[in-house]
């Protein structure tokens, strides 16, 4: 158990530790995601806490995304703390870490009709609510911008994002998490 503890790095385990070499990096599949008609990516600027990153990652297979595209600046889907918030999905959620600007730029070139959506607190935003219930049918491609709870998403990001959204929460609260906000995003824009 000691051996256990000092490995993984904390008390609480299941008796399980793995290694495996980290996987090589992938170009973006865009082949495979033009032949799609209904697409779901889910982009994520600047995140740092592992756990968050899991909690994307399980949020995108609880929502069926067929991507997520993370910064490389942020966290690593690798790190043991995202695998265990990812319940697994880490391995069966296909994820990029990637330069953001660029790849959507990619995206965007490869696939027509691809919606960019930022996720965000300014004034252009509109409430969730008022885009989904207006919203009969959404769009079908469309990839879902969030940004850490701190900085939100670059001024770059911003310029790509075809419209604006935000997720009301009381005045007294001081934010909701990006996990959390992840996948209300992607249950009502689903």
């Amino acid at each position: 158990k000691a051996v256990l503890r000092e490995v993984v790095g904390y008390d609480l385990h299941r008796g399980c530790v793995a290694c495996a070499p980290r996987p090589a990096e992938l170009p973006l599949p865009l082949g495979e995601l033009a032949e799609r008609g209904r697409l779901r990516i889910l982009v994520a600027e600047g995140l740092s806490d592992p756990a968050n990153i899991g909690a994307l990652l399980r949020n995108a297979r609880a929502f069926a995304a067929d991507l997520v595209l993370l910064d490389p600046k942020g966290g690593d889907p690798l790190e043991p703390r995202a695998i265990r918030a990812a319940v697994g999905n880490t391995f069966v959620v296909p994820w990029r870490r990637v330069d953001l600007p660029r790849a959507l730029s990619e995206l965007r070139a490869a696939l027509p009709g691809l919606e960019l959506l930022a996720a965000t607190v300014g004034p252009k935003a509109t409430p969730l609510h008022a885009r989904s219930l207006n919203q009969l049918s959404p769009p079908a491609r469309l990839a879902v911008l969030v940004g850490n709870e701190g900085a939100g998403l670059s001024a770059e990001l911003l310029d790509l994002a075809d419209g604006e959204v935000t997720i009301p929460i009381d005045p007294a609260a001081d934010s909701l998490n990006v996990a959390a906000a992840s996948a209300l995003l992607l249950y009502a824009l689903g």
